[in-house]
């Protein structure tokens, strides 16, 4: 409780937005209920759930002084696992073990787990991060569905799994275990859904567990078999035997060589052992210097022993200065080997992480002078200043509203960067968006006429008025997308489909935030002109434009086209037969689109635009149209 009443004061005093709490579904031990949700009161009996309702508690409070955010989180039974590493302290782990080393399983009756996968807990925490929310918010990550299942339940599902017969061992029932079915709207309301169910979860951990047991029964086996024990031993022999077996050839040679120098004069000036003794020590260290005074001792003995008693006298007390002498010096310069060696050992290990450090400051001076230098073109160059972007933005006020849309395709691929910019048209009275301009193949991935509301996450965003960013990387969505509005309703839907790597990040996607908003007011203005230009019906025909509109009209998507922005196709009316000039009209518009355009030139000759189509869609239309009897062909594209 102290440790996290700091946390909470350093979060208090960091300006912290936004706290998660992360509980658990046992502080409900105590409620009678069968079913409880996010709203009701938990209970807690035992001393470790009452301290974690206190933490709740607490959260709670800070949230009342501090003014800032606070989730909890109350999490189920967590099984699962970690690359190799599987969860412990819980009945899947439990089950698995006691089944792979065929030991009989122990469960309770009337028992029953609310058990929850650990990528799906990670999966409902990260939600819960990324929700916006000013009001203190518990969710419940945990098995959806309600459903909970018995000791034995897990059983069947383990022998589904394994394909082998589980012993078991059933204990009787229990009044000390609270069984609770668990509601979690909340999390629902977050798009949180349970991925991995209880028969994968186990298999998963069952592989894992089985894996390792038997990595581990193979190396028990190789350890106890001759092979295993050699290697032991040759592990030994490297580290600790051949050091003394050197020290020993080194004697012999050096004994062999006393021999046969016997009667030589340099004996009486050098001390043959005492320097074989302090070559070991300089080599090897201490351990290894005491053996070589050992070994100098008994071959002394052997050589006097051998030549005669006046070589070595015992009662001279010049022997055990020898002695004391060769041991001393040996020991001691065995000991500052080692010292030296360990003290160097040190400096390399020093050196090791000074170097790390190293790397790691040059990666920060790096990404610091990439920062730098991209901050410093921007005060330089304006490139991507807020200032330059609206100064570009800007311009498509002085142009024709007519142009404006397709105009904003080219502004918003020059600020963001991105050859694959589309825009969608909304209208409130119809579910489907129309497109309305795309610059490349890529970016009418979507159909021509979109259902947003079949799109529910990016919907979701835009309803809100919010940025949709594709953190899912789904190859149907665009990358972001962002809106246009007016009295609150979406107007048009503005989406990038690409974006170079090292423009995917925040600062983009508030540029584009800033973008949607600039381009709003002059989108708005469009809007209104060719509302008004739809409007310009012919007087004598209702729903059919006039020369005059109807030109302009063209000129527009003649301008769309030419910046390959759009495409359509003109159909000229050649003959209508068996019916009258308002018969024939009405059922012109009941056989195109709502976004196609039905009109006539200065020589009355009647013509259809059909927005976003290619020759070969056009031709679907000439066909349908022949059916009712009216003779329509492709008009060029001019209406003259």
């Amino acid at each position: 409780m102290a440790g996290l009443t700091n946390v909470m004061i350093q979060c208090q005093e960091s300006n912290i937005k936004k706290f998660i709490y992360i509980s658990s579904t046992s502080v409900f031990d105590g409620n009678p209920e069968g079913v409880v949700t996010e709203y009701t009161e938990p209970i807690a009996i035992n001393n470790r759930n009452k301290a974690i309702l206190m933490g709740e508690e607490i959260c709670k409070n800070y949230h009342k002084e501090a003014n800032f955010t606070i989730s909890i989180a109350r999490v189920s039974e967590i099984y699962g696992k970690y690359k190799d590493e599987v969860l412990e302290d819980n009945i899947c782990t439990r089950l698995c073990k006691d089944a792979i080393k065929g030991r009989k399983v122990t469960i309770h009756e009337n028992k029953q787990h609310n058990l929850i996968y650990v990528d799906d807990v990670v999966d409902g925490i990260y939600r819960i991060t990324k929700k916006n929310s000013d009001g203190n918010n518990v969710y419940h990550i945990v098995s959806q569905g309600a459903s909970n299942y018995s000791e034995e339940q897990l059983v069947q599902v383990l022998e589904e799994i394994t394909h082998k017969k589980i012993k078991i061992d059933i204990k009787e029932p229990s009044d000390n275990y609270s069984n609770h079915n668990y509601e979690a709207q909340n999390s629902e309301k977050l798009g949180f859904n349970e991925k991995y169910d209880v028969k994968k979860g186990l298999k998963n951990i069952y592989g894992v567990i089985e894996k390792k047991s038997a990595y581990v029964d193979k190396r028990d086996k190789e350890d106890q078999s001759f092979f295993g024990s050699l290697f032991k031993f040759n592990h030994i022999r490297k580290s600790k035997i051949l050091p003394l077996l050197e020290n020993l050839l080194f004697f012999v040679i050096v004994q062999f060589f006393i021999v046969l120098t016997r009667n030589m004069y340099f004996h009486e000036v050098i001390d043959v052992y005492l320097l074989f003794v302090i070559i070991i020590a300089l080599i090897y260290g201490y351990v290894q210097a005491v053996f070589s005074v050992i070994f100098s001792i008994i071959g002394k003995i052997f050589i006097s022993l051998s030549w005669g008693s006046e070589y070595l006298a015992f009662n001279d007390y010049n022997v055990y200065l020898w002695i004391l002498q060769i041991f001393t010096i040996g020991v001691l310069v065995g000991y500052l080997k080692d010292k030296y060696k360990r003290k160097f050992e040190d400096l390399n290990d020093e050196k090791d992480y000074l170097q790390g450090e190293l790397t790691n400051i040059k990666d920060i001076n790096s990404s610091n002078v990439e920062v730098r230098s991209l901050y410093e073109k921007r005060l330089i160059n304006y490139k991507d200043s807020f200032a330059r972007i609206y100064n570009i933005v800007s311009q498509l006020d002085a142009i024709e509203p007519e142009r404006v849309i397709f105009k904003a395709v080219n502004v918003i691929r020059e600020i963001m960067n991105t050859n694959d910019v589309a825009i969608y048209t909304c209208d409130r009275n119809s579910p489907f968006c129309r497109l309305m301009a795309a610059s490349s193949k890529k970016a009418k991935t979507l159909k021509k006429s979109l259902k947003i509301s079949s799109h529910e996450d990016m919907y979701m965003k835009l309803k809100r008025q919010e940025m949709y960013l594709n953190n899912t990387m789904n190859p149907e969505h665009p990358m972001i997308a962002g809106g246009t509005y007016k009295d609150g309703q979406l107007q048009t839907i503005i989406m990038i489909w690409s974006m170079p790597f090292e423009n995917n990040n925040l600062y983009e996607v508030n540029v584009f935030g800033v973008l949607c908003k600039l381009v709003e007011r002059t989108m708005e203005r469009a809007f209104e002109y060719m509302e008004n230009i739809n409007k310009s019906y012919n007087r004598k025909r209702d729903g059919v434009l006039n020369a005059k509109t109807f030109e302009k009209t063209l000129q527009l998507y003649a301008y769309g086209e030419q910046e390959k922005l759009v495409e359509f196709s003109l159909l000229k009316v050649e003959a209508y037969e068996g019916m009258s000039e308002d018969m024939f009209y009405s059922l012109l518009k009941q056989q195109v689109r709502d976004t196609d355009y039905i009109g006539v030139n200065s020589n009355d000759e009647t013509y259809i635009l059909l927005t976003n189509s290619n020759q070969k869609e056009a031709q679907y239309v000439i066909d349908r149209l022949r059916k009712n009897q009216i003779i329509v062909e492709i008009g060029g594209r001019n209406a003259s």
